[in-house]
């Protein structure tokens, strides 16, 4: 099948549905057939997206397209890496997910394609870059075990310095999550007013409270506060909106402070083994 035409279905079977989706992801092979990318009726996608959210797309994917895919689902930063290393010789086609603050310093590893729905995305997400055409859009937000807080206010971010929360706080390497990072730099304006130079101080006291503690991956924060291993995580929305659904007794918080809402993508593996027009 020609690039333009897997692009264009696995776009389309996206939107299909509406929800969030995130930068995390479990490291392990989502649904679809092994292989390598140079058959093509079959491609290799690298995926920091939660399981829950990438199996019915890939289901409805190759529904459509005959496409048989596989998936490599891990964090965004571990995901980057093996498309760095393997330049020379790429093992996936295509990128999905990671946020745009991620995503940008690594354009050069993605190749220049405009999505045939281009049209129909709103102004400001448009794929101006070239190579990053959008896919969801991520609000950061503050997940919490309701079980376990007890009467712990958590509304924001300044409520995360609350010294009973010391060693209970589920948060991801931000070189390894892209969620993680996203609320890392929300961290420095809210709680820098704006000013990202006033917001380490912040940073310091909430690094004393984590206690330590930083998870490998963005997976690891809305699970570890769902199984009550944690109080409370700094996640992205679909990450924990599951959950909610789910009826675990988890809450969403969106920070007082302001919340954070950047959009993810799909990108093209440059030098990818999948046929270019």
């Amino acid at each position: 099948m020609k690039l333009k035409k897997i692009i264009a279905t696995l776009l389309g079977a996206a939107m299909l549905t509406t929800c969030f989706a995130g930068c995390g992801g479990d490291k392990q092979a989502a649904k679809g057939s092994a292989g390598s990318g140079d058959d093509e009726n079959k491609i290799v996608i690298y995926c920091p997206h939660p399981l829950s959210f990438i199996n019915p797309l890939v289901e409805e994917f190759e529904k459509e397209s005959g496409v048989k895919v596989e998936v490599v689902a891990a964090g965004t930063g571990e995901l980057l890496k093996r498309v760095e290393s393997e330049k020379a010789n790429p093992l996936a086609d295509i990128f999905w997910g990671g946020s745009l603050s991620t995503m940008k310093p690594k354009a050069d590893l993605f190749e220049q394609y405009k999505s045939v729905n281009e049209d129909h995305i709103q102004q400001a997400f448009k794929n101006e870059e070239g190579s990053i055409t959008r896919f969801t859009d991520i609000p950061s937000v503050i997940m919490v075990n309701t079980d376990l807080i007890g009467d712990i206010k958590v509304e924001g971010y300044e409520d995360l310095l609350n010294p009973a929360l010391k060693g209970k706080i589920a948060m991801a390497d931000p070189s390894k999550s892209s969620s993680s990072y996203e609320h890392l730099i929300n961290m420095l304006y809210a709680m820098g007013k704006g000013n990202p130079d006033n917001g380490w101080d912040y940073i310091k006291k909430f690094c004393a409270n984590l206690d330590g503690k930083l998870l490998s991956g963005s997976s690891a924060v809305y699970k570890g506060v769902a199984d009550g291993e944690y109080a409370v995580g700094c996640t992205f929305e679909e990450g924990g909106a599951k959950y909610v659904a789910d009826g675990a007794h988890v809450k969403i918080v969106y920070m007082k402070e302001g919340v954070i809402s950047k959009p993810d993508g799909i990108y093209i593996i440059k030098n990818a083994n999948i046929v270019h027009n």
